[in-house]
């Protein structure tokens, strides 16, 4: 599976693979959603999932940059590796109250929501995963042959 993964352009790789994690992290997702407390449904509307490219050669080479000349502008990202992040996210301006909620503070207790949906599906994430990323890079394996049968 790694090298027929492997032998796929690089966009090809990283859609691939976002598209696999998207998959595995849904379950998860649905269940946080849900699970979070509703008073005005702020904190509810404002998870949701990040999937992103990290690229940690252009994050070593924006800090030196701007520790040299205060700014980043002009650092080019880079066309090589970098990993997948998957990740729920929830808070932000709409719903800064998000870690009081979660972990609770000395005035009010908490009411996990992320936590607990997290823990109810960790195992089946990574088979979830496992199935979906082979799903998906066999899919992209045909659409490239169509596409190298093509011209």
């Amino acid at each position: 599976m790694k090298a027929v993964l492997q032998e796929l352009p690089r966009a090809t790789q990283r859609t691939t693979l976002k598209k696999a994690a998207k998959q595995a992290l849904q379950p998860t997702f649905e269940q946080a959603k849900s699970s979070a407390p509703v008073l005005t449904g702020q904190l509810r509307d404002s998870i949701f999932m990040d999937i992103r490219l990290d690229d940690p050669e252009y994050r070593a080479r924006a800090r030196a940059s701007f520790k040299a000349k205060g700014h980043a502008r002009g650092v080019k990202k880079t066309k090589g590796g970098g990993n997948v992040v998957a990740s729920i996210r929830v808070g932000g301006r709409q719903a800064f109250h998000a870690p009081f909620v979660e972990f609770g503070t000395v005035k009010m207790a908490a009411d996990p929501f992320l936590r607990p949906a997290f823990d109810a599906n960790a195992d089946k994430m990574v088979e979830s995963l496992r199935a979906s990323l082979e799903v998906e890079v066999r899919k992209a394996a045909v659409r490239r042959a169509k596409k190298l049968a093509k011209g």
